[in-house]
């Protein structure tokens, strides 16, 4: 009797243990659609980004068709003011800005993302540096920002980073009034020249061409 009590202890004891394992190495939930367009990690294209900010009406525009990252949005305020206030080719070399009359920025049939690639150099200090600005329309936009931060890579003393500034949507509608193209365009080339601005008119080391 006893010893069927100890074997009946065991096999409860084995059953609780798979138990507890099996659970362990269940998958997690599917992630919901709530989830995904408030994180935009989960799925990074553009149009997973603009879902994740917070939707602005534009006075006599409509609704805002592009998002930026809070982490850059005064960096990049700061760097369309300047480009604003200095339309002159001649004030804005070596960088090369879009023009509204090329074709390519009407075109407004792609959502755009404006990436950066960061570094820092952990043997030196914890300053974070710019490797590139960039500009993508491909889903995921990783797909070309990982590609950036594999070349900041090959630098031995370097580890690199990559995520987004900001996204426009694709344009249709009320936000025509403004090509996604154009504008990804317009805020890469302010973005640069900013850096550029500050570092004797050189070209960021990810961009040697300032493009």
């Amino acid at each position: 009797m006893r010893l069927i009590r100890l074997l009946f202890v065991a096999v409860v004891s084995i059953s609780l243990l798979a138990g507890t394992t099996a659970a362990a190495d269940a998958a997690p939930p599917p992630v919901s659609v709530q989830q995904q367009k408030k994180d935009p990690d989960i799925d990074n294209n553009s149009i997973a980004i603009l879902h994740a900010c917070v939707p602005a009406y534009v006075k006599g525009k409509g609704w805002k068709s592009y998002c930026k990252n809070p982490t850059y949005s005064k960096r990049l305020n700061a760097a369309t003011k300047w480009s604003k206030k200095h339309p002159k080719k001649s004030d804005r070399n070596p960088v090369p800005y879009p023009t509204q009359e090329a074709k390519d920025s009407k075109n407004n049939k792609k959502a755009w993302v404006v990436y950066i690639v960061t570094y820092t150099k952990p043997l030196v200090d914890d300053h974070v540096r710019l490797w590139k600005y960039g500009i993508t329309s491909q889903d995921a936009f990783t797909k070309r920002s990982a590609e950036g931060a594999r070349a900041c890579n090959r630098g031995l003393s370097r580890i690199c980073d990559h995520t987004y500034v900001a996204a426009t949507e694709q344009g249709s509608g009320a936000y025509q009034y403004l090509a996604p193209y154009y504008r990804a365009r317009y805020w890469e080339a302010s973005l640069i020249k900013r850096w550029s601005r500050a570092h004797h008119d050189k070209c960021p080391p990810g961009a040697l061409s300032c493009k």
